[in-house]
């Protein structure tokens, strides 16, 4: 576990294999034949993302997009299309052309919220072709630098029976499940606040307005 002002730690008891996964989609009407027929690309590549600039999934985009575009021999454009747990970028994608040269940039919450939520406006396995798994990454458990905590018991000591909050960088995401599954289990009653992405939930931990939430060793190194 650690504070946001020195950088996280991996959070050890039963949190520490909690990883999240970055992925790689395109619309599944992708006509595979009329591609064939024409050199790809032919024109610059759009990656969405579907996350604010700053948070782990963001930076993932920029790294692979700065190494792909030399060897396609097109630019990689980066376009952030934040909102509603990543629902909004992930619609954008699915309801735009076909085209082959837009890509959703994601991450795990593109399989999750749909499974969630009872009504999603797309879904994952009909309306997208996955390309591939880009990497993992841990998901440290992150408080506010003034609680006098440096293990989960001590938080869980602290917390219980405060009105305290937890965040997480979209609603139905791993963050959310994992610190929801921690609140539960050792009854602190911790309250859910969803974010558009990791930077603006971070800005707050370190404000003070929440107190605690899990998010990626990217994102964290930022702050």
């Amino acid at each position: 576990m650690g504070r946001a002002r020195r950088g996280p730690q991996s959070l050890r008891h039963r949190m520490t294999r909690m990883k999240r996964r970055s992925l790689f989609a395109v619309p599944a009407l992708l006509a595979a034949p009329a591609i064939a027929q024409t050199t790809w690309p032919d024109r610059p590549i759009r990656f969405v993302v579907p996350f604010p600039p700053g948070g782990a999934t963001d930076i993932w985009s920029r790294l692979i997009a700065e190494a792909m575009a030399p060897e396609l021999g097109q630019p990689i454009v980066i376009e952030n299309r934040s909102g509603a747990g990543g629902m909004v970028g992930t619609e954008s994608v699915a309801k735009g052309p076909a085209d082959g040269h837009t890509l959703l940039f994601t991450i795990s919450p593109f399989i999750q919220s749909p499974v969630v939520f009872r009504r999603w406006p797309y879904q994952p396995l009909e309306d997208f072709a996955p390309i591939g798994k880009l990497g993992t990454t841990p998901l440290p458990f992150c408080i506010r630098p003034e609680i006098p905590a440096t293990t989960p018991a001590e938080f869980s000591a602290f917390a219980r029976g405060k009105d305290l909050s937890f965040g997480s960088y979209a609603t139905g995401s791993s963050g959310h499940a994992f610190a929801q599954l921690y609140s539960d289990v050792d009854k602190l009653g911790m309250t859910h606040v969803g974010y558009r992405g990791e930077a603006p939930m971070l800005t707050d931990i370190l404000g003070g307005r929440i107190a605690c939430g899990f998010h990626s060793m990217t994102a964290a190194g930022d702050f």
